[in-house]
C-alpha cells in the first residue's frame, strides 16, 4: 500500500531493529502545538540505540502543517528545526530554567518518538523558525551545533587557546568545528578511529591515536603548550576518557564532560583540587543555542558540510535492510524526505 489516505501519514519507526514505515492517524494540533512534515532529518550512530517501536531521529527540520487554535496562522507553511529533546516543565529543574537538565526528559528518536515522519506534533515552544536561504537539510544539522556551543558556553575556549577533544563521536566532530570557528589555537583530538581522525584532520585539528603510555599523553600535552590543554572537551563518556581529560587539562585549565555514560569513574580528586582544575558537565542545549547555530551555519561561520558524510532519501533507507550498520565515521547521515515521495508501507 502506497502513501496516505486522507488524515493518515507514514512515520518510520525501528521494526526489529530495521527503520521501517508505517501508517498512522494524523493528530490535529491542540493549544500551544505545531504539526510539522519533516522534509529532512540527520542520523548517527546513536539512533541505533533508539527503543524498539519509536520513531527514527532527533535531529530533523520540515514544514509546518498545521497550528493549534491558539497559534499564530502565518506559521502554516513555515519552515522550521526542532528541539531534539522535550523537557517536561514540570521538574524542579525546569521550574529554575534549567530544561536541559530536566529530570524527566524525553529524548527523540532515542526514548520518545523522534522527527522520521510525515507528521510530528510538537509544542510551538519547542520550534525555531529557518533563517532566509538555509536548507532544510542544513538545519537538521542545527542539534549536534547546538550542542557543541553549549559545551562552550560551559567551558569557553577563548581565541588561540589550546583545545583537546577525546572521543571519536558526532559530537566530538561538531565541537571540534565550533571550537576551530571561534579561533581556537592548537587543536588535537584523539580518538582510535582511523575515519574520525581523517575528518578532523580535514577540519584542521591534529589528530592520532590514543596513546597507550603516559609518554604519549605527556608528548601531547607539550605540543598543546607545555602544560597540557587549555580546555578539554570529553566526548566518549567512558570512564577511561574521563580521567584522562582531567590529566590532559593543565594547571587551572577546564573540562567539559559532554557524553553520558552510566559506568562510575575512579579518580583521585587531588587531580582536580591540587590542579586548581574547572571540570563542569554539558547536557543538551538550549533554544537560545539552536538559533545561534542555525544562524551560524546560514552564514557559513560553521563548517557544517564537514559534518556530513552521506545524503540519501527517505526510499534509499526503507530499501536497505542493513541502513542502520552504514555508518562508519562520526559524520551524519542526511535523510531528505521531500513532500513527492511515495513511501512504501510495511
Amino acid at each position: 500500500m502506497n502513501t496516505r489516505a486522507r488524515g493518515r501519514h507514514v512515520e518510520v519507526r525501528v521494526d526489529r531493529g530495521l527503520p521501517t514505515a508505517f501508517e498512522a492517524s494524523t493528530p490535529s494540533p491542540g493549544p500551544g502545538e505545531l504539526l510539522v512534515a519533516t522534509r529532512a532529518a540527520a542520523l548517527g550512530p546513536d539512533d541505533l540505540k533508539a527503543f524498539e517501536g519509536c520513531v527514527l531521529s532527533g535531529e530533523f527540520a520540515g514544514d509546518v502543517l498545521a497550528v493549534g487554535p491558539d497559534v499564530a496562522s502565518s506559521l502554516v507553511g513555515s519552515a522550521v528545526a526542532v528541539l531534539g529533546y522535550r523537557p517536561c516543565a514540570r521538574c524542579h529543574r525546569c521550574l529554575d530554567g534549567v530544561s536541559t537538565a530536566c529530570a524527566d526528559i524525553g529524548l527523540r528518536g532515542r526514548t520518545i518518538d523522534g522527527g522520521l515522519s510525515g507528521a510530528v506534533l510538537v509544542r510551538t515552544s519547542d520550534v525555531m523558525v529557518l533563517p532566509p536561504g538555509l536548507s532544510h537539510e542544513q538545519a537538521a544539522l542545527m542539534h549536534r551545533v547546538a550542542s557543541a556551543l553549549r559545551a562552550l558556553h560551559r567551558g569557553p575556549a577563548s581565541p588561540g587557546e589550546a583545545v583537546a577533544i577525546l572521543g571519536g563521536t558526532p559530537l566530538a566532530l561538531a565541537t571540534c568545528a565550533v571550537v576551530l570557528a571561534a579561533g581556537s589555537g592548537r587543536t588535537a583530538f584523539v580518538d582510535d578511529h582511523a575515519g574520525c581522525r581523517a575528518v578532523m584532520e580535514h577540519l584542521g585539528a591534529r589528530s592520532l591515536e590514543r596513546p597507550s603510555e603516559a609518554s604519549g599523553w605527556e608528548d601531547l600535552a607539550v605540543w598543546l603548550g607545555g602544560y597540557g590543554a587549555d580546555v578539554v572537551y570529553e566526548c566518549a563518556g567512558s570512564a577511561e576518557s574521563r580521567l584522562e581529560a582531567v590529566e590532559l587539562a593543565r594547571p587551572a585549565g577546564s573540562v567539559v564532560l559532554l557524553a553520558h555514560d552510566d559506568t562510575p569513574v575512579t579518580m583521585d580528586l587531588n587531580l582536580i583540587v591540587m590542579g586548581a582544575k574547572r571540570v563542569r558537565g554539558s547536557c543538551h542545549y538550549a533554544l537560545s543555542d539552536g538559533r545561534v547555530a542555525l544562524d551560524l551555519i546560514a552564514r557559513s561561520l560553521v563548517n557544517a558540510a564537514a559534518l556530513v558524510g552521506r545524503t540519501v532519501s527517505i526510499l534509499d533507507v526503507l530499501a536497505d535492510p542493513e541502513f542502520l550498520d552504514g555508518f562508519t565515521d562520526c559524520r551524519a547521515t542526511i535523510v531528505q524526505w521531500p513532500a513527492s515521495a511515495e513511501v512504501n508501507l510495511a
